[in-house]
């Protein structure tokens, strides 16, 4: 509720452009963070016992892991990583990327407010340099890219991975997949519109935006949005392996969803 309004504001002026929309990526941050309130977007929340159970069983008793953070949309996936280190010794060097500097602006301003120094970089992931990590986490992230990137993607995560490092992460399912892009019909759009506005309505004494304004950059950005999801667990599987990962855990859970009921595979995967 604090950040929602910041967002809507600085995406028009700090959006450039990020995997889910290389031109302008206004229309996705400016209203993510309303979506959000409202449960309507697919965000580590909806995952949340997973993320911290599998970065706690990752991360020693004591000692500083650097830990990257590999796109984001806001600083859900910062919260969950800082939350799951918070009862032990243990201190993370966090480093979080992205193409955009909407969301990298909001994790400064977490990690500001719950007290921790992070660092962020504004980079593609194919592209970035460093030392090796021994965490990577991120939530839905290869969604955004279709096959042949995806493994380019897996492939760079490998590389930048300490030896024992893993990849924490979720990936949308949609069995019996016909295409390989998944994007709302007109219907989809239209009812997310409205929940978006119902919603809106009902969370007005909280927010700055009026409900209709709202309601019109959620269905802008249903109409946008497009994924790219894996057609089975096998696929999601294989994608790791053949990048040189271990898969050590591989879980499908069913979501809320944005549009309708949605599968996605939860996944731990080592570099040995």
């Amino acid at each position: 509720i604090t950040t929602a309004p910041i967002a809507h504001e600085m995406a028009s002026v700090l959006c450039q452009g990020d995997h889910v929309s290389p031109e302008d990526c206004s229309w996705y941050h400016s209203v993510w963070q309303y979506l959000r309130i409202f449960n309507m977007v697919s965000t580590p929340t909806w995952h949340a016992r997973f993320y911290l159970d599998a970065l706690r069983s990752l991360v020693p008793s004591n000692g500083h892991p650097r830990v990257l953070i590999s796109g984001t949309a806001d600083y859900s996936m910062l919260a969950h990583v800082l939350w799951a280190f918070r009862d032990s010794a243990t201190r993370p060097q966090i480093t979080v990327l992205d193409l955009c500097e909407t969301p990298l602006f909001l994790c400064r301003w977490y990690g500001k407010t719950a007290g921790v120094r992070i660092e962020t970089a504004v980079s593609d992931i194919l592209t970035y340099e460093s030392r090796p990590f021994d965490v990577i986490a991120t939530d839905a992230f290869l969604t955004r890219f279709s096959g042949d990137t995806r493994r380019e993607v897996v492939r760079k995560w490998h590389a930048l991975l300490a030896p024992k490092g893993a990849v924490v992460t979720t990936v949308r399912i949609e069995r019996g997949l016909s295409k390989s892009s998944v994007l709302a019909t007109p219907e989809q759009a239209d009812a997310f519109r409205r929940r978006a506005l119902q919603e809106a309505r009902r969370w007005q004494g909280f927010l700055s935006c009026p409900p209709e304004t709202i309601a019109n950059l959620a269905q802008r950005y249903a109409e946008r949005m497009t994924s790219y999801s894996f057609s089975s667990e096998d696929e999601v599987r294989s994608l790791f392996e053949d990048a040189g990962l271990n898969v050590k855990a591989l879980v499908v859970a069913e979501v809320p969803g944005e549009m309708a009921s949605t599968l996605y595979a939860e996944v731990v995967a080592c570099r040995d």
